[in-house]
């Protein structure tokens, strides 16, 4: 895999907005749904800001882009919680909560991996050639 982009960002709700726009610039020719990949990537930073030990203060997330053949993988390091991400299958009148569902449904595969400094990564790939 060939990192394409990272960047590390305050664990502010100010933060999601940064992570999206670098992700657009980092993805737009890299022939992926880009409109899908910042809809993942954003709702990967919001978790990691609201839901980690990332949104205290002086916290951080990292994002990282890679090319991975067929795939792009977008990658989430957060400062971990005691809690497991996993989708949920939302009410229609909640305002929250829709955030993985929508990761696992743009995305080909996604995933958590513990990380030895406590934190945590939570990565997903896209395929290619499904472009805007």
């Amino acid at each position: 895999m060939e990192l394409l982009g990272t960047i590390t960002l305050r664990g502010q709700d100010r933060s999601v907005t940064i992570a999206r726009q670098c992700a657009a610039a980092v993805l737009e020719s890299e022939g992926v749904p880009v409109d899908d990949c910042v809809l993942i990537i954003s709702e990967l930073v919001t978790n990691a800001v609201r839901h980690t030990a990332s949104g205290h203060p002086n916290g951080t997330v990292i994002l990282m882009i890679s090319d991975a053949g067929p795939m792009v993988r977008v990658e989430v390091i957060d400062a971990g919680a005691p809690t497991v991400p996993m989708p949920r299958q939302p009410s229609e009148d909640a305002d929250s909560g829709r955030g993985l569902f929508l990761v696992d449904r743009l995305s080909v595969m996604w995933g958590v991996r513990k990380l030895y400094t406590g934190g945590r990564a939570v990565w997903a790939m896209i395929e290619r050639g499904k472009g805007d």
